[in-house]
């Protein structure tokens, strides 16, 4: 079977909802021999990770991925499987969580350490389309370190392959249908499972794909646990907050700030004495101790109250 008619039953078969019925065999007819835009991401980049909590969290572990017994399948993972899952606008990791008025969450600010290495998902005109629900959005045409994407978008039939599988990753899953997120799975695997030759065989360090919950407009990761582990990213800051609105940003009530870990894994809370209103739009506020007091500063320099 070659790629033409695979690619057919593929679509008749996502198109009916037979998720079940898309065997390994035919997923790796699309897949091998495909090539994908891979982004190496430098030091600095900064992701945000959103996290739903009834109370204020203490330990660093309560900010990564979720322990074995907590894990329910997701869009690049299976139950009991760790992923860490991220975005890289704070607005977008509040869209992925889908956080509503009152809920009580632990904002993360995340900064790479060390080289990340991330195969890419979903970024072709048809998936954009899909996602962005008819609006339009300029593709990127160079990867992160500025390098122009080669032979994945000059090739018609490399371009058919990754289309397809744009639109079989990126359905949205409101249901949370437990067959088609083992269908994704697969694909996560199959894409970012393998070693990089020239990098001494180093692993994928996981996967970058548009929002969906957020109509494309930027984008998430799935990284594995071993870029958490071996410290490939680093905690910089976090913010317990209250949502207090949510449309096409959010408005929500900083109730303390934190920026350390100590020896024993617990989070510096900086306990503060009062509540500072934001929107997700906006740059972060500054937290600084002066004369023993806590002030917040926005990032012109300007004190808020």
């Amino acid at each position: 079977m070659d790629k033409e008619p695979a690619i057919k039953l593929l679509i008749e078969l996502f198109e009916q909802n037979k998720f079940s019925d898309i065997k390994e065999n035919l997923l790796e007819k699309i897949t091998i021999g495909t090539s994908f835009y891979a982004n190496k991401y430098y030091s600095d980049q900064l992701f945000y990770r959103v996290i739903k909590y009834k109370y204020k969290p203490t330990n660093f572990i309560d900010t990564i991925y979720p322990p074995k017994e907590k894990c329910k399948i997701g869009r690049a993972n299976k139950e009991d499987e760790q992923i860490f899952y991220c975005a890289n606008e704070k607005n977008t990791a509040l869209y992925e969580i889908n956080g509503q008025e009152n809920d009580l969450c632990i904002i993360t600010k995340w900064r790479v350490n060390r080289d990340l290495f991330l195969n890419t998902i979903g970024y072709s005109e048809k998936t954009y389309s899909t996602i962005s629900k008819g609006d339009i959005i300029t593709l990127p045409d160079r990867m992160e370190n500025g390098e122009k994407f080669g032979i994945a978008i000059k090739d018609k039939s490399n371009v058919d392959c990754l289309e397809l599988l744009g639109l079989l990753f990126s359905k949205e899953n409101l249901i949370e249908d437990e067959q088609y997120y083992l269908l994704t799975n697969r694909i996560f695997k199959n894409i970012t499972g393998g070693f990089i030759k020239n990098r001494s065989n180093r692993t994928m360090d996981g996967l970058k794909y548009p929002t969906i919950r957020r109509e494309g407009k930027s984008d998430c990761f799935a990284l594995y646990k071993h870029v958490v582990d071996n410290g490939l990213i680093e905690l910089l800051d976090f913010e317990f907050v209250k949502i207090k609105n949510s449309s096409i940003s959010f408005e929500y009530e900083i109730l303390d700030y934190g920026n350390g870990v100590n020896a024993n894994g617990e989070l510096h809370w900086l306990n503060l004495t009062k509540s500072y209103n934001h929107n997700s739009n906006d740059d972060d506020l500054i937290f600084v101790q002066e004369n023993n007091e806590i002030k917040c500063y926005t990032i012109e320099g300007e004190l808020k109250d």
